[in-house]
């Protein structure tokens, strides 16, 4: 068995290097992304661990794997994310549903919708016509299958769009794919780890001709867990990102459980010249009969800063 292990590991490193090369030779080498909203993270849960998703199989935006991994048979979550980009802010409100069935299958939906801040816009001869609140959303299907108990593989099906004027409307359809993998081991230890390409899409063309491409990338991630006397769990989790637009990008996280009721999480996340910019963050949740609350709050970073999520939700 622990053979069958060891052969699946080298064939996700194998991907991630395959993966990581394709990437590389992206000619566009774009340095602006449309839609950048779509790499980032809006689960409060996840956003606590600086966004490293395969520390949580609960109510993930993430990874469409997670439904079907889940020890439970489905969740449903809503959130809110204040996001600081610079001067100015947006807020980001989610849905969230998933569903296993049968323990080999897993679906999912999700929804997004971001309100920044109001302009005011002016026509050419510099005439005020009121002003305007730029919006953007995410919406989108994932389907998970799991072969074996310790491995699944899904895809995510999504449409993303956003308005920055009354004439600068823009979207694309994008989708997530990922392979992700849970082992159990001696003494309560459990190893996970996952690799996928996300935001894979068409670019986007503006009103001048040019093209831009989505911030797609290529992710791999582990997760090291393990539990003390049925009350005490350590989650230890890191995560690798190549865009293809050559930028690198990682995040670490840690977190602890007690009694399965009390999380408490913290993480750094590099982002270097990439779409999501470096931070620290810190997060707590609490769960209860199945209803889940959780926060995050995002800081150390000279254009994330102060950022704040809050989500509630409810397993069953």
């Amino acid at each position: 068995m622990m053979k069958k292990h060891y052969l699946l590991y080298a064939a996700i490193l194998s991907v991630v290097q395959f993966f990581i090369l394709f990437g590389t030779e992206d000619v566009a080498r774009a340095q602006n992304n449309a839609l950048p909203f779509v790499a980032m993270v809006f689960n409060p849960a996840e956003a606590g661990t600086a966004g490293v998703s395969i520390s949580e199989f609960g109510a993930s935006c993430s990874s469409p794997t997670f439904p079907v991994m889940n020890e439970k048979t489905g969740n449903v979550a809503t959130g809110w994310m204040s996001i600081t980009s610079g001067d100015h802010r947006t807020s980001y409100f989610s849905a969230y549903a998933g569903m296993k069935i049968k323990e080999k299958f897993g679906v999912s939906i999700t929804s997004v919708y971001g309100l920044c801040e109001p302009y005011e816009a002016f026509n050419s001869g510099g005439y005020s016509l009121g002003t305007f609140r730029p919006h953007q959303m995410i919406a989108g299907a994932g389907f998970s299958y799991r072969p074996v108990k310790f491995l699944s593989a899904g895809i995510r099906l999504k449409y993303a769009g956003e308005k920055l004027s009354d004439d600068a409307n823009y979207g694309a359809f994008v989708s997530d794919i990922a392979i992700t993998s849970e082992v159990p081991l001696k003494n309560g230890i459990s190893i996970r780890a996952s690799v996928g390409v996300y935001s894979l899409g068409t670019k986007i063309k503006a009103s001048d001709g040019s093209s831009y491409s989505l911030p797609t990338s290529a992710k791999a991630e582990i997760c090291y867990l393990q539990e003390f006397a049925s009350v005490h769990r350590i989650q230890a989790a890191g995560s690798a990102e190549m865009f293809f637009s050559r930028q690198f990008a990682a995040s670490a996280g840690l977190s602890y459980t007690w009694n399965s009721m009390l999380t408490v999480r913290c993480g750094y996340h590099y982002g270097g010249k990439t779409v999501v910019p470096s931070y620290v963050s810190a997060g707590i949740g609490v769960k209860f009969f199945g209803v889940s609350l959780d926060a995050a709050y995002i800081f150390g970073s000279e254009i994330l800063r102060n950022s704040l999520g809050l989500s509630l939700g409810y397993a069953f």
